[in-house]
C-alpha cells in the first residue's frame, strides 16, 4: 500500500509540472512583436525635385532588357512679367540593348518661394529639330502634408497655338514604415503624330508615371518610371 501511494504522488506531480510548462509557452506567444505599419503621412518634398543621374532597368514581354537614364538639374534664369523665373531641365533616355528608342528633355521655368511653374518646352532629341514650347495655365501646389490615399491635380497647360493640352496629377500610396510613394501622373499629347512622325510616345509624349519615395523627413528619391514607348509598356525601376 505504501509503494502504491508513492507512485500516485509522483504521477500527480508530473501532471502538475506538465500543466505549468504549457501555461508558460502560451504567455510567450502573446508577447510576440507586431509587424511595423507602413508610414501614413509625411511632409511634402520641396519643388522642383532635383534628381542626380539615375539608371533604371525594365524587361519587356519578349524578355528584352531596357535601360532608362533620368536626371533633373537646376538651369539658368529668365524674366517673365518682370519677375525672375528659374529653370529646371529634366533629361530622359530609354534604350533597348544598345539602341536608343527615346531621348527627350524638358525645360521648365518657374517662380520660387512659393514654387509656381510658368512655362515648359519639350525637346525630342531622338527626332532632331522637333520641339514643342508650352505654357502652364493652372497649377495646384501639393498639400504641405502627404497622406496615403490622397490624390489631386497638379498642373495643366497648352502647347503652341495648336491648342494641344497636357495635365499632371498626383497620388500618394504606401511604401514602407519610413516612406510614402508620391506618384506624378503625366498625360501629354503624342507629339510624334502631331509632327507627322510615327508615334514617339515617351515620358513627355503620351501617358506615364514618375514615382518618388518620400521619406519621413520629406526627402524625395526616384524609384520608378512607368512609360509606353512605341507601343511597349515598361516599368523602369
Amino acid at each position: 500500500m505504501f509503494a502504491s501511494r508513492n507512485i500516485s504522488l509522483i504521477a500527480a506531480l508530473a501532471t502538475t509540472g506538465s500543466l505549468c510548462a504549457c501555461g508558460g509557452g502560451g504567455g510567450g506567444a502573446s508577447d510576440s512583436a507586431a509587424a511595423p505599419q507602413n508610414l501614413q503621412s509625411t511632409q511634402s518634398p520641396s519643388l522642383p525635385i532635383y534628381v542626380p543621374a539615375t539608371t533604371l532597368k525594365a524587361t519587356d514581354s519578349s524578355g528584352n532588357t531596357w535601360t532608362a537614364t533620368y536626371n533633373s538639374t537646376a538651369g539658368g534664369t529668365t524674366t517673365v512679367n518682370g519677375q525672375v523665373a528659374y529653370g529646371t531641365t529634366t533629361f530622359f533616355t530609354a534604350t533597348r540593348g544598345a539602341t536608343v528608342l527615346d531621348s527627350e528633355h524638358m525645360t521648365e521655368y518657374a517662380l520660387m518661394n512659393p514654387y509656381s511653374p510658368l512655362s515648359r518646352t519639350i525637346y525630342f532629341d531622338s527626332l532632331p529639330g522637333r520641339l514643342s514650347p508650352g505654357s502652364i495655365t493652372s497649377y495646384d501646389p501639393l498639400p504641405s502634408t502627404l497622406t496615403a490615399g490622397q490624390s489631386g491635380p497638379l498642373s495643366s497647360g497648352t502647347f503652341g497655338s495648336s491648342g494641344y493640352t497636357f495635365t499632371e496629377t498626383y497620388s500618394v500610396t504606401p511604401d514602407s514604415p519610413t516612406a510614402l510613394f508620391l506618384n506624378i501622373h503625366l498625360d501629354y499629347p503624342d507629339f510624334g503624330i502631331f509632327h507627322g512622325e510615327a508615334s514617339v510616345t515617351g515620358l513627355y509624349s503620351g501617358t506615364s508615371t514618375i514615382t518618388y519615395s518620400i521619406t519621413d523627413s520629406g526627402a524625395a528619391i526616384l524609384v520608378k518610371i512607368q512609360v509606353t514607348i512605341n507601343g511597349t509598356t515598361l516599368t523602369f525601376q
